[in-house]
């Protein structure tokens, strides 16, 4: 259960108060069941940075050499599986040795887990920042392509619909006859109505579209696992800046 409870959240950077009081009373539960250090050894790079990680290690190593030292002087000594029938001075170091060496193992398989949780964690967060960054990104490329393409309709047709305009409101000045004044007219009136259109279609391109943040900042937030993030955005909420799109996505 105390294992359970200190590795539920792989790689964290700081221990708990609770953690810390756990960890200590499964030290103490290894002087009745030595083999429980492999799992203590193997909870540490868990629940903790692997140097704090170490450090603990190092406590739990020195542990077990005063056991060993006090069980032999005690005279209540047994040694492991394959020295029992060594002298003293070869089982209580080859014991020691046969306990850090596992102790060790089970402390380096454990900071494989950890690193590669971390690196996969990490690798979820930058995924999500860059779907994030890409949709903002994609977003003002559509809005340059808009600019782009309201410029040539303004500076390439709408300047000669204006001149053909103007060249056909003076032709109806100087035609004197009313056959050929009349289409005339007619031509002008469509050229107008055709620049009109034109400026319509320039201004709807030069509007600034909406960035959906929404969107984005769920992009971003779903690439965090740990802790959960929870967006709370108001339902009208509308940034029609780019600059200010990005600024709030940077903040957040």
């Amino acid at each position: 259960a105390s294992f359970w409870w200190n590795t539920r959240t792989v790689g964290c950077e700081k221990v708990s108060k609770t953690g810390i009081v756990l960890l200590v009373f499964q030290m103490a539960l290894c002087t009745f069941a030595p083999e429980l250090g492999f799992i203590l050894a193997a909870e540490l790079p868990l629940m903790m940075p692997v140097r704090q990680g170490l450090k603990w290690l190092i406590a739990q190593a020195l542990a077990v050499v005063a056991l060993t030292i006090a069980a032999v002087v005690a005279g209540d000594f047994v040694p492991t599986e394959g020295l029992v029938h060594a002298p003293l001075a070869i089982s209580a170091p080859g014991t020691v040795l046969y306990m850090l060496a596992w102790m060790s193992f089970a402390f380096g398989a454990a900071c494989l887990a950890s690193s590669e949780t971390r690196s996969r964690r990490k690798l979820a967060r930058t995924n999500a920042e860059l779907l994030a960054a890409q949709e903002l990104l994609a977003d003002g490329a559509r809005a340059a392509e808009r600019l782009r393409v309201s410029r040539e309709l303004h500076d390439a047709l709408g300047h000669h619909l204006a001149g053909l305009s103007v060249n056909l409101q003076l032709a109806t000045h100087l035609v004197r006859e009313p056959e050929a004044a009349r289409p005339v007219r007619e031509a002008h009136l469509v050229a107008k109505m055709l620049l009109a259109e034109v400026r319509d279609v320039v201004s709807a391109l030069r509007e600034s579209r909406q960035t959906n943040l929404r969107h984005v900042l769920e992009l971003l937030a779903g690439g965090v696992t740990e802790p959960h993030i929870h967006l709370d955005l108001a339902d009208e909420l509308e940034i029609l800046d780019p600059v200010c799109v990005h600024v709030a996505f940077r903040c957040v």
